[in-house]
């Protein structure tokens, strides 16, 4: 599969060499499916500006999708059956007192750390802690993993030992619900890409605006990595930060994966520039 970095300053013109990209891909195959990829808030400058350029988004085969209009579109609707608020913290009220009443009985847990958890607020600060390990993909396994490695931090160990037990059955109460958490969108999405026949060897995608990737963000770009090796797709990233590449790019196991990167100066000028040799993976 072919995946090609768009690397320059801000300004420098990577987002009309996108577009003419695009506009080329088109008018030698209108019936590919050339499909851009952006951050929520700049979903709508982006749509205006195709809209601007090719006249229309949508019927012409040309679209603009956010990572989470893709989730309303791709997944089922059982899969977008959300906790509602109350319902997500009733669940975490119920997994922290289960778990206070457990670590009761774990060796050298400490008291007052459960007293705290047991506190007016806890639930607040339990919920933003249940989000962002589900963004960053940590599991109530690799919570426990690490606490065990701890030998010289008791308080450390014994926090990421109660983290690990409310994560736990904070989960196992949510698959009882029969509902979700929204928070889980970007991983079944990635599921659903990597199984499902939305996008075939006609499909052109450019990921654009992004500052950073998060680890379920990487998700999905992983799993279109997957689809493109058996059936052909393109990638295309483009990032001002080479990091993003460097440090974040999904690496798929086994497959090889070809990637070209155009690196434009800090000033407006689209004209062909010299692409590296491709590496593999």
């Amino acid at each position: 599969m072919g995946v090609s970095i768009i690397r320059g300053a801000i300004s420098s013109g990577k987002s009309d060499m996108c577009l003419k990209q695009i506009s080329e891909i088109h008018e030698k195959n209108p019936d590919s499916k050339c499909i851009m990829i952006v951050p929520d808030h700049y979903s709508y400058e982006t749509e205006r500006k195709f809209v601007d350029f090719f006249g229309g988004i949508g019927l012409n085969n040309i679209e603009v999708l956010t990572l989470r209009r893709m989730s309303i579109n791709f997944l089922s609707a059982k899969q977008q059956n959300h906790l509602t608020a109350p319902g997500k913290m009733m669940l975490i009220y119920k997994a922290v007192s289960a778990a206070c009443d457990e670590l009761l009985n774990v060796k050298d847990m400490d008291i007052k750390l459960i007293t705290s958890m047991r506190q007016q607020g806890f639930l607040d600060v339990m919920s933003s802690l249940i989000s962002e390990m589900k963004r960053y993909l940590i599991t109530p396994e690799i919570l426990f993993e690490k606490a065990n490695a701890l030998t010289d931090n008791k308080t450390l160990k014994n926090k990421l030992i109660a983290l690990s037990n409310v994560l736990e059955k904070y989960l196992s109460y949510v698959e009882e619900s029969g509902c979700t958490d929204s928070e889980d969108d970007l991983f079944h999405l990635a599921n659903r890409i990597e199984n499902g026949t939305e996008f075939d060897e006609n499909t052109y995608i450019w990921v654009n605006r992004f500052d950073k990737f998060m680890p379920q963000q990487i998700c999905v770009l992983e799993a279109l990595l997957k689809k493109g090796v058996h059936s052909g797709n393109k990638l295309l990233i483009c990032t001002q930060l080479l990091r993003i590449v460097e440090q974040e790019h999904p690496a798929v196991t086994g497959q090889s994966i070809h990637i070209s990167s155009v690196f434009i100066p800090p000033f407006r000028n689209t004209s062909v520039l010299p692409i590296f040799s491709p590496f593999r993976i």
